[in-house]
């Protein structure tokens, strides 16, 4: 479905992933991913930083994809990358990555159910490590707000040289700002001409009132030959590095 139809329509359409090591992704698709990898290496060495929550200000913003995809092509230089989905609500990441969602997870290790090494799996086509949710907690917030989620984070940036999380929308809970507290800072998300500039601005607002480094935009299902400068997530976000996708999700 083009960029034209999708426009001004947020109805929700089922979620599917598009790795960008699919031999019939588009080139543009590839190279935002390895321009994003770019920024997240430069980002690295200067502010010593390896620790990144993905999230969005709505749902179907496509952070999963990035969230994935980004892990992935940090990987392909040989990096030691780890992707860690803290959806406790909606986890994703392992129907992407076709991984059995009864398998154990970092809930089940939060709980005491399991050892963290027990729980990653270890990906060889992609070359990631993956750690999924496992079981879905009741209480979703207070688990993420342990100082045992803080200690694993910490456990996690010794063993990697990535640490890629992916959160749920952080206009809709406050999981995202949780945990963006415990990394080195954060990557907003943004559908282009999906999610409205006010709720933008609010998913801005909440991670920098709980002092999350924001890092930058990841504009996603950009169409550049269709979109021009003028948008206004252009100018909301000109400070920002920007990268995009033409996810087909």
């Amino acid at each position: 479905m083009s960029l034209l139809k999708k426009k001004n329509s947020n109805k929700r359409t089922p979620r599917k992933l598009t790795l960008v090591t699919e031999k019939n992704v588009p080139f543009n698709y590839r190279e935002a991913y390895k321009s994003l990898r770019t920024n997240v290496k430069f980002i690295s060495n200067t502010e010593h930083a390896k620790s990144f929550v993905i999230t969005s200000a709505l749902q179907m913003e496509s952070k999963s994809n990035v969230s994935t995809n980004l892990a992935i092509t940090l990987a392909e230089e040989g990096k030691k990358v780890i992707l860690v989905d803290c959806d406790f609500r909606k986890p994703t990441i392992h129907r992407f990555l076709k991984i059995k969602s009864k398998d154990k997870g970092i809930t089940d290790v939060l709980v005491g159910d399991c050892q963290i090494a027990d729980a990653i799996v270890k990906d060889k086509n992609l070359k990631i490590d993956v750690l999924i949710v496992g079981t879905i907690p009741p209480n979703p917030t207070e688990l993420l707000s342990t100082k045992k989620m803080q200690l694993l984070l910490e456990a996690l940036k010794k063993a990697y040289d990535y640490v890629i999380i992916d959160t749920p929308p952080v206009s809709v809970v406050t999981d995202a700002a949780i945990i963006g507290g415990m990394v080195d800072g954060a990557f907003l998300v943004v559908r282009s001409d999906y999610a409205p500039v006010d709720m933008v601005k609010l998913a801005k607002k909440k991670l920098e009132d709980v002092n999350v480094k924001i890092f930058g935009v990841v504009l996603s299902r950009f169409d550049a030959k269709t979109t021009g400068r003028k948008s206004g997530y252009y100018y909301s976000y000109n400070d920002y590095y920007y990268s995009y996708d033409k996810d087909k999700e």
